[in-house]
């Protein structure tokens, strides 16, 4: 952190401690006030954060962790918390000021407040087995964040636990340990908890520990929020900014951006089974259908088979030769085609497995601490066996794994995989080789675990090939994941683990770092409720398009699922929307070229780097209702998607903030759709708007600008096929959507850009009857109150602009 450091004591006469100590951190101002015991930080005069003495206690005592099926029963017995009554300042110098929390003559707790990438709060308290700290609530804080919370975007009033866990087949309402917790959810259950969030005043925060946490977010008092951790030390990052938008960005930065993915992943993936046979068919289909792909993924690659209803993987770790007999003439055939073939890996070490002995053997499995013995565990497959875990804490387990196992998919002919699981690592009894703590080493597993793939993959001097995806994370995550997908949904419309809960997890995950975002369509789990409806894959479908990476998975009921081969009329519904989604490839690639680059880095739409998906609050930090949308997200800074996420209904209400919106004419509405209108809408409104099967709410804020294709590839990849329309036939003519009433601008990968200027909504002379007008490389034309101009294009480029 740049920081301008400064401090002052002012010392107290009667004891001889200081009484006052102020800091000056960059462009945060800290006060620590003996006499009225408080510690604040502020920022042009506004305090964002504030720290008391009855905020800071700690205890002794400890808990147990019962796991079966990665789910959690957390027994705790805890010493009462005892909490300071007062604090005194010890020392305070040009990069420090420190703190002891006090009762009565007793040293609580300590605390040092310290720069660097933010006001750090690093507090401790020797011997302690958890601390807890605070700071105000005031009535209009919202809190955006804490990873993949299914439940709610704004978690004020909530007591959230942060613990790596499977998210549970359906969830309770509540945190209370239901009869069935094997199997069912809590409220806060998830594979992915990040104890980090951006609050509503301009300021994020990032609580930095691998241990269980909990945040009463204003629930216990309504003017206080509160931090636990089960450790001795809490180290609390304060990200102060000029508005939520930038604090997101001070937060990215600190979590660690994600790497540049190559542009095939802005195109559809899709998912084949069963054989080689089936996934060479499936991509003759694609192909015949002209439907845009660029990914066929095969979960089954190490083996699969019937199980009644269900279809369930072997837990083998080697290629099924008899699945897939000239797997690698297979993936040769599809890189011609233009699609990368991606395949499944997890950690577990399952009794029936191929790699179950080699493993124990060489000592690479957790082990138990009392016997020394590989934790054994019942295991996802289809008959629970016997499971152990690798250790990915012991070099040689890691090496191993990469080595033998990662790299040689890719040597195969993989181009990525699922990166599943990693929530399941058992606590009580455990003795890890490198002789971590397991309760501190339970939530870096995840970490860890796409930190090998990631290591595989670079190694391999592969990055611009490959791409991975994940569901597990914690802080640190961000940073090495390629792409977070929401995990295993419900085939269902349920508000608990359905499609409805895939905009939240999406938009927490985004405000914590994941930049790229994915989904199961049409859900994973069918195992308590029926199989993915034709209307539930229509919904899925459409919303899928206007997420980052369109991505199908077949479910656990493969064989009863409803998908897009079901019908012809299924068929034509996924063809319209993969083509929708690989058009938006100019408008997506600068986005995400800005994602990963600097603040400042002039792609896109000028506001440095952003989630593809993007929280509406953070543009619109004003629009009060925004804070708590569940059901609407930003597709970069130009798209609001308003999906229908309820059985049965053909409209749905869209929440407008403050300005105009037009529709976002969606390529092949039929007449009278809203995807057809042109009709602009004014905000902040609440408005009803018709949705039938088959179509999806999106609009277009003024000064909106998005550029598409003007066909479709049906590849992002290169290929040999001089006529095959693959990632080079992107450079060709486009058509922009231009949303007017406000400035606007977007400058495309390659530097081409377009430029709004004026607030005026008159349309310009020449219009077609679509609103349309045809320029040809870099021109300029203007009405009353606006100008539009293409720059930078190549000269033969023809350019329709379509006017709103």
């Amino acid at each position: 952190m740049a920081a301008t450091l400064s401090a002052s004591l002012v010392p107290s006469c009667a004891c001889g401690a200081p009484t006052v100590a102020r800091a000056r951190f960059g462009d945060d101002d800290i006060v620590v006030d003996a006499e009225r015991g408080l510690l604040t930080i502020s920022r042009d005069d506004r305090v964002v954060w504030s720290l008391q003495p009855g905020d800071v206690g700690t205890s002794g005592g400890g808990a147990r962790y019962l796991m079966e099926f990665g789910m959690f029963d957390i027994v705790e017995d805890f010493d009462d918390a005892v909490f300071a009554d007062a604090l005194v300042i010890t020392t305070a110098t040009d990069e420090r000021i420190d703190v002891e929390w006090r009762r009565g003559d007793d040293v609580v707790a300590t605390t040092a407040v310290t720069a660097d990438d933010g006001v750090l709060l690093t507090t401790t308290a020797p011997g302690a087995s958890r601390i807890f700290t605070g700071t105000t609530c005031a009535p209009d804080h919202h809190f955006l964040g804490l990873g993949a919370q299914s439940a709610d975007v704004d978690h004020r009033g909530q007591i959230v636990p942060l613990w790596v866990s499977e998210q549970g087949i359906g969830k309770t309402d509540d945190n209370e340990m239901p009869l069935v917790w094997q199997v069912l959810g809590r409220r806060h259950t998830t594979h992915a908890p990040i104890p980090a969030f951006v609050r509503s005043d301009a300021v994020a925060v990032v609580v930095d520990t691998s241990a269980f946490a909990r945040f009463d977010l204003c629930k216990t008092r309504p003017d206080r929020a509160s931090f636990e951790v089960w450790q001795d030390t809490q180290v609390v990052r304060v990200l102060s900014a000029p508005s939520p938008l930038a604090a997101q960005q001070r937060l990215s930065k600190v979590l660690g951006r994600p790497r540049p993915l190559p542009p095939y992943a802005l195109a559809p993936w899709n998912d084949a089974i069963f054989s080689e046979a089936e996934v060479r068919a499936f991509a003759d289909f694609l192909r015949a259908e002209q439907i845009p792909s660029s990914v066929i993924w095969s979960e089954d690659w190490r083996g699969g088979e019937p199980s009644g209803a269900l279809y369930r993987l072997d837990e083998d770790w080697r290629l099924d030769r008899e699945h897939y007999p000239t797997y690698e003439d297979m993936t040769a055939t599809l890189r011609a085609q233009g699609f990368a073939h991606q395949v499944y890996f997890n950690t577990f070490v399952t009794r029936t497995g191929d790699v179950f002995d080699e493993i124990t053997a060489a000592g690479h499995a957790v082990r138990t601490a009392s016997t020394g013995e590989p934790v054994i565990f019942s295991g996802p497959d289809r008959n629970f066996s016997p499971t152990a875990l690798l250790d990915l804490s012991n070099p040689e387990a890691w090496a191993y794994m990469k080595r033998e196992h990662l790299q040689e998919a890719l040597r195969l002919g993989a181009r990525g995989w699922m990166a599943d699981y990693a929530e399941w690592m058992p606590i009580d009894d455990v003795a890890l080789a490198s002789g971590d703590d397991p309760a501190l080493f339970h939530n870096r597993y995840a970490v860890e675990w796409a930190r090998l793939n990631r290591e595989a993959v670079t190694e391999a001097g592969l990055l611009d090939e490959v791409i991975l995806f994940s569901r597990s994370a914690h802080l640190g995550s961000p940073a090495v994941v390629d792409v977070f997908w929401a995990g295993d949904q419900r085939t269902s419309f349920a508000s608990d683990d359905g499609l409805p809960t895939v905009l939240p997890i999406g938009i927490g995950t985004a405000t914590t770092g994941f930049g790229w975002f994915a989904h199961d369509i049409a859900g994973y789990q069918s195992s308590t409720n029926d199989p993915t409806t034709k209307e539930l894959f229509f919904r899925w479908t459409e919303l899928g398009a206007f997420t980052p990476v369109m991505r199908t998975h077949h479910g656990t009921h493969a064989t009863q699922n409803h998908n897009l081969r079901t019908d012809v009329e299924t068929t034509a519904h996924w063809k319209r929307y993969a083509e929708i989604h690989i058009r938006l490839y100019p408008y997506l690639r600068a986005l995400a070229v800005a994602l990963s680059g600097a603040d400042d880095v002039d792609v896109g739409a000028g506001l440095g780097s952003l989630p593809l998906w993007v929280p509406m609050p953070l543009l619109y930090p004003d629009d009060e209702p925004s804070w708590s949308l569940k059901d609407q997200v930003l597709l970069g800074p130009s798209l609001l998607v308003a999906p229908v996420l309820a059985e049965g209904l053909a409209s749905r209400t869209v929440h407008l903030p403050a300005g105009r919106f037009v529709p976002f004419p969606l390529p092949g509405a039929a007449p009278g759709t809203f995807g057809a209108s042109r009709e602009a809408l004014t905000g902040p409104a609440d408005i009803d708007v018709a949705s039938p099967l088959g179509e999806i709410p999106v609009l277009v804020p003024a000064g909106g600008i998005v550029p598409l294709t003007a066909a479709p590839a049906q590849t992002l990849l290169e290929v040999d096929d001089p006529d095959a329309a693959d990632l080079s036939s992107t450079t060709g003519d486009r058509v922009v959507v231009v949303a007017l009433g406000a400035p606007g601008r977007f400058v495309e990968e390659d530097g081409a850009g377009y430029v709004l200027e004026g607030d005026g909504t008159a349309l310009p002379d020449g219009l077609d009857d679509e609103g349309g007008l045809d320029l040809v490389g870099n021109q300029r034309v203007s009405a009353a109150g606006v100008t539009f101009s293409t720059t930078g294009h190549p000269a033969t480029r023809r350019i329709r602009v379509l006017f709103r």
